[in-house]
C-alpha cells in the first residue's frame, strides 16, 4: 500500500479514483496531487460527489456510463481522448480508465491540449502546402534526390512536360529525357549539396514532343516523414525570352530610325 501510494502521488499523470454504489452512483473517492495541478481545481472539495456533479462537463456524454461499466467489470480498460469544458476546467485530455477492484475504477490522464493544437496547425499547414502544390501556375515536382525518380507532380508540371501524370510518376526525369543537357542536373545537385538550395537556374528542358523550352528552375531539399525529397519549381521562360528579344530588336530599330532621321536632318540642312 505504501509503494502504491508513493507511485500515485509521484505520478506526473493526473489520477482520479471512483467507487460505484448499488444505486448506480459513481462517486469520486480521491485524486493525486498531479490532478490538482493539471486541472487547476482542489479535488478535496469534490470527494464524495457523483461524477456528473464533480465534473458537470460530462453531463450528456457517454463517458460517465463508460466509467460505471468499467468499475462494474463489464468493460476492460478503455483509452480515449476528449475535449472537456465546464467553466473551471478546459482542455483536451488523453484518458485511461481501468478497474482497480470490485466496483472501483481509476483514471489516469494527461493534458494534450498543446499537442492537439500543434497537430491542428500541422494539418492546416499540410492543407495549405497541398493547395499551393496543386494550384500553383508554376510546375512543381517532388523527386528522389539521387535517382531523380518523380514521386509527385502538379497539373502545371503535367501540362509543361506534355506527359500524362501516369507516365511521369515512378520514372526518372533523366529516363524521360526532360533535360536537354543531362549534365545540368548534376551541376544543380552539386549546388544544392554545397548551398542547401539552388535558385533561378536557367536551362533547356525537353517536352514529350521534343520541343525545347527555356526554363527557370529553383529547388531545395525537404524532409517529409523521415525521408528527404527534392522539391523543384519550374517556370517556362520561353515566351518571356521571345518577347524580351522582340523588345530588344524593336529598341534597335527605334535607334536605327533615330540615327537615320538625324543623318537625314544633317544632310538636309546644307542642301
Amino acid at each position: 500500500e505504501e509503494k502504491f501510494r508513493s507511485i500515485v502521488e509521484a505520478s506526473p499523470m493526473g489520477m482520479h479514483f471512483y467507487e460505484l454504489h448499488e444505486d448506480g452512483k459513481l462517486t469520486l473517492s480521491g485524486a493525486n496531487p498531479s490532478a490538482d495541478r493539471l486541472l487547476g481545481v482542489e479535488h478535496a472539495t469534490l470527494v464524495g460527489l457523483d461524477i456528473e456533479e464533480a465534473f458537470p462537463g460530462l453531463r450528456g456524454s457517454d463517458i460517465a456510463d463508460m466509467y460505471r461499466r468499467v468499475a462494474a467489470g463489464e468493460l476492460p480498460a478503455q483509452f480515449f481522448e476528449t475535449d472537456y469544458e465546464d467553466g473551471r476546467i478546459s482542455g483536451v485530455y488523453a484518458v485511461t480508465v481501468f478497474c482497480i477492484g470490485p466496483n472501483a475504477a481509476a483514471t489516469a490522464y494527461l493534458d494534450v491540449t498543446d499537442r492537439r493544437r500543434a497537430e491542428e496547425m500541422l494539418r492546416q499547414s499540410e492543407e495549405k502546402f497541398s493547395l499551393l502544390f496543386k494550384l500553383s501556375p508554376d510546375a512543381i515536382s517532388l523527386s528522389e534526390p539521387e535517382s531523380g525518380v518523380l514521386v509527385d507532380v502538379n497539373e502545371a508540371f503535367v501540362f509543361l512536360s506534355g506527359f500524362a501524370r501516369e507516365e511521369l510518376l515512378g520514372r526518372s526525369t533523366l529516363d524521360l529525357g526532360m533535360f536537354a543537357n543531362p549534365e545540368n542536373r548534376a551541376l544543380m545537385i552539386e549546388r544544392l549539396l554545397s548551398k542547401g538550395h539552388a535558385s533561378s537556374i536557367e536551362m533547356e528542358c525537353r517536352r514529350k514532343d521534343g520541343m525545347l523550352l527555356l526554363c527557370n528552375i529553383s529547388c531545395q531539399f525537404i524532409t517529409i516523414g523521415q525521408k528527404r525529397f527534392l522539391l523543384s519549381v519550374v517556370r517556362d521562360m520561353t515566351e518571356f525570352k521571345r518577347m524580351q528579344e522582340m523588345m530588344i530588336q524593336t529598341e534597335k530599330m527605334i535607334s536605327v530610325g533615330g540615327i537615320a532621321a538625324g543623318v537625314a536632318h544633317e544632310i538636309n540642312n546644307p542642301l
